[in-house]
């Protein structure tokens, strides 16, 4: 046992006064004379020992009175485990993201148990103490040392966050500020929910030895949690007045089943659609609705559910644009076929445009999606250097080679070799797609049917890293996507009817409009993460000297951008956005909507554990995990483990209670 101020154990001293008030008796005798003392006697006999016990008692009582309270003034003190929490400098990180909104044991959101424990963490700390809180949003105010008051002030503007960060990303802002603090000795207090999802890499997390580190988790009481993963179209191309369906994916991050989910789909804020569902425990279940109403250009859609206690997902935001062209630009020889244009001539899909190789508007080919050479014998070098330009912009090509074709020029942009002569060509059935593979996703209605495959043979193939499209019974490539950084698709032979019937089977028109959507990637999503750092808008006309803004209902945003051929890439100021729609605008007037969501992992709710994070990161000598259910568990495991055990108030309990033996020894004895 220590004690805090030992200079009042002088204060012991006093415990002579009542010795020597007892041993020596001050007060004067009166003698009175009795004819007869014989009973008197007997009477004095009894009453000095009883007055004797009384004194002692009394004396005792006095001893211990004076003893205890000289020991409460002194403050007596188990010493704690830890050393003592006196660092001048402490940074404390609250983690304010939505999944801080799940329920604790004790009723309360992670975010306001760790409020209180913040509140309650700067009062153990001496009043010289300077402090640094940083949130998710990283604000440029977290680099100002603040004082108790200023922390405490500050509680009560934190609001939540659609930020993540992982805590490598806290620990190097914060290994940024070590640079500028001149204190040896610092203390760090990381308050999350630690979430599996979001936490990131614990290897690349280099804990700093000039400081000491104090995790605090917490624990939720029932980590579940049902969320949208994802939506899609079944067609990527919506067309007005026709029928398309919108694919939802519900996911249930719990380890309980979920049953009679109510599930509302709205259009342009109308009602057009709902359903309950029964999602499984760890399981998901896609929904489709079918879009059979009247859309508009712009049309702005939104899911909703109820489901407690997480409610920030409770609400999905997606725009559907229909009046999205892809646009197309055949390049062909005058001995080319029309198949291209013929399988491209729906205009209300395809802005098609055709042009032949010795008339050429190089210009037309930075203003396209989908560039198909025609039965171009040979590359040119000028063309070759408009479409290695046009690829670096995530264009896409669509090779269909003549039946002379001069391998040698098409090698500047795409590694091919000569299989066969004209003369040795010989046409095979081609073999049954693989409808695993993500190129034929839903382009069949019924997977289990068995249809006659077209016939084709090889001359040409490319010698670049490839995934065969379609092929032949022999395993010859018959239709090659290349990967990689360049998004090219490549025919084997011309198609006509000396190599194939390809361009006349069934399957011809949805494999061409399956590269058309692909080439369509640059076109706006149904919706965007907060999370996403830089987004890319297709416009139609793009003007170097015209800003773009983003504008909802409550602010309007210039973010950082820039102009790429017919791109726009803007960087979103995720810290000032918030979930919803937002106007894409300039001095023209509105150009697009886009919508955005929090980012899906912030809803997986399973986290660490705190015997997981001491089997992580305990072996550091330098990091200590907490384990507290509220704001008096927090402070007290706290003061324990650093400032020890007060006994103080025990030692003046005792007093009191010596105190109080004394008045009944005196009154009753």
């Amino acid at each position: 046992m220590n004690f805090l101020y030992p200079q009042f154990l002088f204060g012991l001293i006093t415990l002579s006064i009542p010795v020597i008030v007892h041993l020596f008796n001050f007060r004067k005798t009166k003698k009175i004379k009795f004819s007869n003392n014989l009973f008197l006697q007997h009477i004095k006999e009894v009453s000095t020992a009883k007055r004797k016990l009384k004194h002692y008692l009394t004396l005792a009582a006095r001893l211990l009175f004076i003893l205890f309270l000289v020991l409460a003034f002194a403050q007596p003190f188990i010493p704690g485990i830890k050393e003592s929490l006196k660092n001048d400098l402490v940074y404390i990180y609250l983690d304010n993201s939505y999944s801080m909104s799940n329920e604790v044991a004790t009723d309360l959101t992670s975010f306001d148990q760790g409020i209180g424990f913040i509140d309650e963490l700067v009062d153990i700390y001496p009043q010289n103490t300077r402090f640094k809180l940083l949130t998710n949003e990283f604000l440029p105010g977290a680099d100002l040392l603040k004082t108790k008051n200023e922390i405490k002030d500050l509680l009560s503007e934190i609001a939540f966050s659609g930020i993540s960060r992982t805590m490598e990303e806290v620990n190097n802002r914060q290994l940024q500020d070590f640079l500028n603090d001149t204190q040896e000795r610092k203390d760090i207090f990381w308050l999350s929910d630690f979430q599996r999802s979001t936490v990131g890499n614990w290897q690349r997390i280099n804990f700093d030895t000039s400081a000491h580190c104090y995790l605090v988790p917490f624990e939720y009481r029932a980590p579940n949690n049902v969320y949208i993963d994802t939506i899609y179209l079944s067609n990527p191309f919506l067309l007005e007045n026709e029928k398309n369906n919108l694919i939802i994916s519900f996911k249930n991050a719990g380890n309980k089943s979920v049953e009679d989910l109510p599930v509302k789909l709205f259009i342009n804020a109308s009602q057009v659609a709902n359903t309950t569902l029964a999602i499984p425990a760890n399981g998901s279940v896609d929904q489709s609705f079918e879009l059979n109403q009247s859309l508009e250009r712009i049309n702005k859609g939104k899911v909703t559910f109820e489901e407690f206690p997480v409610t920030f997902d409770n609400d999905f935001f997606f725009t559907l644009n229909v009046d999205d062209r892809v646009d197309v630009l055949e390049i062909r020889s005058d001995q080319a076929s029309n198949n291209v244009e013929q399988v491209y001539a729906n205009d209300k899909l395809f802005n098609f445009s055709s042009f032949p190789i010795s008339n050429l508007d190089y210009n037309a080919i930075g203003n396209t999606d989908l560039i198909v050479l025609n039965e171009i014998t040979a590359v040119s070098t000028s063309l070759a250097e408009a479409l290695l330009e046009f690829l670096s912009k995530n264009g896409t090509i669509v090779i269909i080679p003549a039946q002379d074709t001069d391998v040698n020029t098409y090698s500047r942009i795409l590694p091919v070799r000569q299989k066969v002569t004209a003369t040795d060509l010989s046409k095979t059935a081609l073999r049954t797609p693989d409808l695993s593979n993500p190129f034929f996703a839903n382009m069949f209605i019924d997977s289990d049917e068995i249809f006659e495959m077209p016939l084709g043979s090889v001359k040409i193939s490319t010698l670049a890293p490839g995934e065969a499209i379609l092929s032949l019974k022999n395993r010859e490539p018959f239709l090659s996507n290349v990967v990689g950084d360049k998004n090219i698709f490549l025919f084997s032979v011309p198609l006509k009817e000396a190599f194939t019937n390809f361009h006349q089977h069934a399957i011809f028109v949805p494999v061409m409009y399956r590269i058309a959507s692909l080439s369509n990637v640059l076109s706006d999503d149904l919706y965007y993460s907060l999370n996403q750092p830089i987004i890319t808008l297709r416009v139609d006309t793009v003007s170097k000297n015209v800003i773009y803004k983003l504008k909802n209902d409550d602010q309007e945003l210039i973010p950082a951008q820039r102009i790429l051929g017919r791109d726009i890439i803007m960087e979103l100021p995720k810290n000032t956005m918030k979930i919803g729609y937002y106007d894409v605008f300039n001095n023209e007037g509105l150009k697009k909507i886009l919508s955005f969501n929090y980012n899906s992992e912030e809803s997986i709710m399973a986290q660490y554990s705190r015997s997981e994070l001491n089997d992580i990161v305990g072996n550091n000598e330098n990091v200590d995990i907490y384990s507290a259910e509220d704001n008096n568990d927090f402070t007290r495991s706290l003061r324990e483990l650093h400032s020890g055990v007060p006994l103080w108030k025990y030692m003046l309990i005792v007093s009191l209670l010596a105190l109080l033996a004394e008045i009944l020894i005196i009154r009753y004895l």
